[in-house]
């Protein structure tokens, strides 16, 4: 009968301590995973936002526990003290040694360090910069499923980076890393269903893409969804949805200019200025009358018919 293995990730800090301190320097250490698991624990103890700190106790003790997980050959000890590495976690911040550490998980097959070393590839951090590297190690990342990896590599096969130009392929990636939330994903997704490239145009489907990503609030998915309620490509024509996704849009980065061109528009095909702000501000009250403590951007995203998605896990 096999022995049941704990589950270290469920133990509280003091008890991950008491089984650290089991092993003391120069013995055998602690079980890697122990080791991660109070180094992980550690970090969620931190405020809610810290900045790197070199001299913090808490963040040097953090960096020599995932040091001592990694230098036992454990993948995701590996990736975590490369990041430790190259944010500055209780050490000082080394891209060539995060670089590196990533190297040795992502020849373990760790999708995460795969990602990020092929990020470094790409942009020369910490390693002479080489494309083919880096579509080769996203790739790999990709083929293991995180939404992040997927989306980075339909960029390079839509670009040719590294790899072949090929929009067929591009648009598969972003498929899969769309249909797991990945808001770059859909928009680029519908961009590739309006301009027919690498699938049959489709109008609708751009506007379902572009809705999904404008409720993660995607400037540019709202932007142009505003231009599909607008121009009726794909979806019912609705001036008072337009301008809230032209309002959302400018919310999130787009240029207030780029909002008057499009009420502008509004104007020339014969939704006149005046009505579609009046139909707006009447859809505005009556959500805000409804529920009187949504915000304006929750409100604009009711009266746009977008919803927020959870977007992918972070790295």
């Amino acid at each position: 009968m096999s022995r049941k293995l704990p589950d270290y990730s469920a133990m509280s800090i003091d008890e991950l301590e008491r089984i650290v301190r089991r092993h003391p320097l120069g013995t055998k250490d602690a079980n890697p995973k122990a080791l991660l698991a109070l180094s992980e624990a550690l970090i969620k103890s931190l405020p809610e936002e810290y900045g790197a700190d070199v001299h913090d106790p808490i963040q040097k003790r953090i960096f020599n526990l995932t040091l001592r997980a990694a230098e036992q050959d454990h993948a995701a000890a590996q990736f975590e003290l490369g990041r430790c590495y190259y944010n500055g976690i209780g050490v000082k911040r080394d891209i060539l040694q995060a670089a590196q550490w990533w190297t040795k998980a992502a020849e373990q097959g760790h999708a995460d360090a795969q990602y990020n070393l092929g990020r470094c590839y790409y942009n020369g951090l910490g390693v002479e910069r080489d494309i083919l590297q880096a579509a080769h190690l996203l790739t790999l990342a990709a083929e293991q499923g995180p939404a992040k990896a997927q989306y980075v590599l339909g960029s390079f096969y839509y670009h040719g980076e590294g790899v072949p130009q090929d929009y067929s392929k591009a648009a598969q990636w972003w498929t899969k890393a769309a249909e797991q939330g990945h808001a770059d994903a859909q928009y680029n997704l519908g961009v590739s269903y309006n301009n027919g490239e690498g699938v049959p145009q489709d109008y609708s489907q751009t506007a379902k893409l572009w809705r999904k990503a404008a409720g993660q609030d995607h400037a540019n998915a709202q932007y142009g969804l505003g231009i599909s309620f607008l121009r009726a490509t794909g979806i019912p024509i609705s001036p008072s949805q337009a301008v809230a996704c032209f309002l959302l849009s400018t919310l999130h980065g787009i240029p207030d200019a780029s909002t008057d061109e499009k009420l502008e528009e509004m104007a020339r095909i014969g939704a006149t200025r005046d009505g579609s702000i009046a139909e707006f501000f009447k859809d505005f009250v009556r959500a805000a009358w409804l529920d009187p403590n949504r915000n304006v951007k929750d409100t604009l995203k009711q009266i746009a018919r977008v919803s927020p998605q959870s977007p992918p896990n972070p790295a």
